[in-house]
């Protein structure tokens, strides 16, 4: 039990920093381990926590197929609020299948009357929100978005205190209610900045960790070839056969030298990855553009954090469409790209390029 807890923690751990193979390499250990675990009740805890773990990494990989298996896995395991919810969120993204999500929203409900957590309460609220905003029930969806923002807050959730604020705008949006929209957006913007510093934060400090650690290493391993060395030269002194001995030391230093070596130019490889890693973010951010997920915007906030609040100090009425234009522009998105993107017209994007030139005060002339 304690070493599939153990690569359990590794997996979430990978996860937080963006290492999403070797998160579920670590969660492949742990349901082994967890097999071989003979209390019943302690085996089912532990895989309905790695299974519900496993399915937020393919939430990240936008691979539905995945996240429905350990979703549901997770939940047939062990019924609780949280899986239910996350099925409701499955139906409503991928499927498109409203009475499959109404199905675990009721089973949500259930479950939760038996259920004493504030986090179950807030998950509860937030998803039906989603659900009630699919169907168009804005009344209904910002006040079950209301309730969930109220227990985040409570409990100090930046990531579910973002997510909140975002709906909330969105559906203020939809209403044409833009001051209090963007109220609630600049909102967002500042708990998702913060939580972005921080993100880079960690992944600064496990890259700076591993060179720190790698470069030790060498030193220990200079130390030891020197002692080792130094231990052959005075083996060599006694033993009357310095020739001999010298010529098997030297091939013994050239070996070690091209060992160390190659252990640095590994370790350095390892780093590169740590970046291109880091750097995937933005192949993503671009996938979401092109499939015109709704949460482009919010990928795109993410890796440019300073680009919306500079639009909105020009122009703080603009809407999340029309940020969502700005930031296509900006990566340089043709209007036939866009266009295709977001399932109109090049014409209607042309137009809304120049409804966007009179909300930024731009002159005819000036490079959108």
């Amino acid at each position: 039990a304690l070493l599939s807890s153990l690569f359990t923690w590794y997996g979430k751990n990978y996860y937080a920093l963006g290492f999403i193979k070797k998160s579920n390499d670590n969660y492949d250990r742990a349901i082994k381990e967890a097999f071989k675990i003979t209390n019943t009740e302690e085996k089912r805890k532990l895989l309905h926590f790695i299974y519900g773990n496993k399915a937020v990494n393919y939430d990240q990989a936008s691979s539905s197929d995945s996240l429905y298996f350990y979703t549901h896995k997770a939940y047939k395991t062990l019924p609780r609020v949280v899986e239910a919810t996350n099925l409701i969120y499955y139906f409503l993204r991928f499927k498109k299948n409203k009475d499959s999500a109404k199905f675990y929203l009721d089973e949500a409900e259930r479950l939760l009357k038996t259920s004493t957590e504030t986090f179950d309460q807030m998950r509860f609220y937030f998803t039906s929100g989603r659900y009630y905003n699919s169907n168009k029930d804005y009344e209904r969806a910002l006040e079950c978005y209301e309730k969930s923002l109220k227990l985040s807050l409570k409990m100090k959730r930046s990531k579910n205190i973002m997510d909140s604020y975002w709906e909330i705008a969105e559906i203020y949006r939809i209403q044409n209610d833009i001051p209090k929209s963007n109220e609630y957006l600049l909102e967002y913007i500042k708990v998702r900045d913060s939580l972005a510093q921080d993100s880079k934060m960690a992944i600064q400090t496990s890259e700076k960790k591993i060179i720190e650690d790698e470069k030790k290493q060498y030193q220990k391993s200079k130390g030891k070839l020197y002692y080792i060395l130094g231990a052959s030269f005075l083996l060599d002194i006694f033993i009357g056969l310095f020739s001999y001995s010298y010529y098997r030391k030297s091939q013994h230093k050239d070996l070690l030298l091209e060992k160390n070596k190659s252990l640095i130019s590994q370790k350095n490889e390892e780093v590169e990855d740590l970046k291109i890693k880091v750097n995937e973010a933005f192949d993503g951010m671009l996938l979401l553009a092109k499939t015109n997920d709704p949460s482009f915007i919010t990928r795109f906030q993410e890796l440019y954090p300073e680009f919306c609040n500079k639009l909105l100090s020009v122009n703080p009425n603009l809407n999340i469409a029309e940020l969502t234009l700005c930031a296509m522009i900006w990566l340089g998105f043709s209007s036939k790209d866009i266009a295709e993107y977001t399932f109109i017209t090049p014409k209607s994007v042309e137009m809304k390029k120049y409804r966007l030139r009179k909300r930024l005060d731009l002159e005819e002339q000036k490079n959108l």
